[in-house]
């Protein structure tokens, strides 16, 4: 392996077998945090090359920082003890929603991540451009970011008015796509086609978009 930087490795309680040199050069491990037991431990076939990992620290029954399933519910460990936050983990490439502690499969919401809001749905991290509600408020997300966007937003088959990343109930004129639409209430007027009167000025619309 040769990771002279590895510090620390979870190792769950069903592996069976770790193959020859596996650990060779990881200098720096000192801590392994183990799911099982000793006399779980002992049953691992520990192939030649890996001193580096016998002589590491082994703690038991513990989780750096890991989804664990548990009865059938997926919580989240911290520093070797189960956690209350609300935030995302990374879990076998995936990233999942985290609410107190524990993995909510039902979600669609909004969570911040280091500094950063990002969308999710069915509990896990979606890059989807739409809508959110949360906390009351309809917010736009772009690519799976919350975005403080001046744009429409399609939404159930409806174009809305974002302005500031949130939805607005505006009646104006947008510029989306390179075209100018028509907006009454918040809402593109896709079918709609005639003249309307806005702070002053008229417009021809043809289908929502303005001539």
């Amino acid at each position: 392996m040769y990771c002279e930087g590895l510090k620390s490795i979870t190792i769950p309680n069903s592996v069976q077998k770790i193959g020859y040199y596996v650990f060779v050069g990881c200098e720096s491990l000192t801590n392994v945090y183990y799911g099982g037991d000793e006399l779980d431990k002992a049953r691992i076939k520990v192939a030649e090359g890996n001193q580096n990992l016998l002589n590491a620290k082994w703690r038991y029954h513990t989780y750096e920082h890991k989804l664990v399933k548990e009865n059938g519910v997926w919580y989240h460990y911290k520093d070797s003890k189960k956690s209350k936050d609300t935030t995302l983990v990374k879990h076998n490439g995936t990233w999942y929603y985290v609410k107190s502690g524990k993995v909510d499969f039902k979600a669609m919401t909004l969570v911040k991540y280091k500094g950063t809001w990002y969308y999710v749905k069915n509990g896990k991290k979606n890059t989807s451009t739409t809508l959110v509600k949360y906390n009351g408020t309809w917010y736009y997300v772009k690519n799976g970011k919350k975005s403080s966007s001046a744009t429409l937003c399609k939404y159930n088959g409806k174009y809305y008015y974002v302005k500031s990343g949130k939805k607005n109930t505006a009646t104006t004129i947008v510029k989306y796509n390179g075209k100018k639409y028509y907006v009454k209430k918040g809402i593109a007027q896709t079918k709609f086609s005639g003249k309307v009167k806005i702070s002053g000025k008229t417009y021809t619309v043809k289908k929502g978009i303005v001539k």
